[in-house]
């Protein structure tokens, strides 16, 4: 079974069985209002993240997603020692793999952890526009017969 559809058919099973240890603790009314309470939660958390802290957005949106495990993971994610350590790796990751806009000068610009620094601005003239097939000609069909 391939990794994917382990954790597509795993994950609910995962969340229901949560649920039902959760239930069996606190009591079915009680789950169902912390399951409630915890996505608007999840959105305000969501909204205070920012670019200082781009790690609660993460939290809070698997706050916001209905599930005992996701709200677990999400708060365990706030926790300061977590985000400094998440925030470092991403960072890394980021620098490597994403193209950025940088707009810190005259205009924007396309910063890339691969260029090389010198950028030639143009524009792109064809020659022989005849050898381009831009789609279905004009004019729309017709029937001839």
């Amino acid at each position: 079974m391939s990794r994917t559809k382990l954790i597509a058919c795993g994950y609910p099973i995962v969340e229901l069985i949560a649920l039902w240890l959760v239930a069996q603790w606190i009591g079915w009314g009680s789950a169902i209002v912390v399951l409630l309470v915890a996505i608007p939660l999840g959105f305000i958390i969501m909204g205070k993240a920012s670019r200082q802290r781009p790690v609660w957005f993460l939290a809070g949106l698997l706050v916001a997603i209905p599930g005992f495990v996701t709200d677990v993971v999400g708060l365990v994610l706030l926790l300061p020692p977590i985000q400094r350590s998440l925030e470092r790796r991403g960072k890394a990751w980021l620098e490597a793999n994403v193209t950025f806009l940088d707009f810190s000068q005259e205009g924007p610009q396309m910063r890339s952890p691969y260029d090389s620094g010198d950028v030639i601005p143009g524009n792109v003239v064809r020659s022989d526009d005849s050898k381009h097939d831009d789609g279905p000609p004009r004019g729309g069909p017709s029937i001839t017969g």
